[in-house]
């Protein structure tokens, strides 16, 4: 099973470390290309017992991934700590990049999500890079330039999201 081989945390997360048990951190933008590698795979394998697998572990972090990245319909880096510095901080973006090719490939279900995302990147990212009102997580320092490189390009990626719905 996923958790038991340390893939994904108690949360059916992908963890930013697969294989280890001990630590529950995952990272937004993991969420989006796993997901997407798994929809993938499930296209062009045709071994049945693989396919089991993948559908398994779609099962299981689907509906975790959309409890957990989303909160009122816009997308959050994921509440660990350590998420929150300029390596981590393009992980909205990944994450929305990779979730409209899924959504796309699931007939539009979650249409609402990208756009209020966007609308949200389009709102409130000039404030550090949230997309969401209020006190943010990250704390860039001022004036710094490749912050606010970092921070644009994300957002860049939720209205490039809602461009193809």
């Amino acid at each position: 099973p996923p958790q038991t081989s340390g893939l994904l945390n108690n949360q059916n997360l992908v963890r930013v470390t697969p294989g280890s048990t001990s630590d529950d951190r995952a990272w937004s933008g993991d969420q989006g290309w796993f997901w997407r590698a798994c929809l993938d795979l499930f296209q062009y394998d045709q071994n049945p017992s693989r396919r089991k697998n993948i559908k398994t572990v779609v099962d299981l972090i689907g509906p975790a991934v959309l409890a957990n990245v989303f909160v009122n319909n816009i997308v959050h880096e994921l509440p660990f700590s350590d998420n929150y510095d300029i390596d981590y901080a393009t992980g909205p973006g990944v994450f929305i990049r990779q979730f409209s090719v899924i959504n796309r490939e699931n007939g539009g279900f979650n249409n609402d999500k990208i756009t209020q995302s966007a609308q949200g990147a389009w709102d409130n990212s000039g404030k550090a890079g949230c997309w969401y009102p209020g006190k943010c997580v990250y704390d860039p320092p001022a004036g710094d330039l490749l912050w606010d490189l970092t921070l644009k390009t994300s957002a860049q990626d939720a209205y490039n999201a809602y461009m193809v719905l």
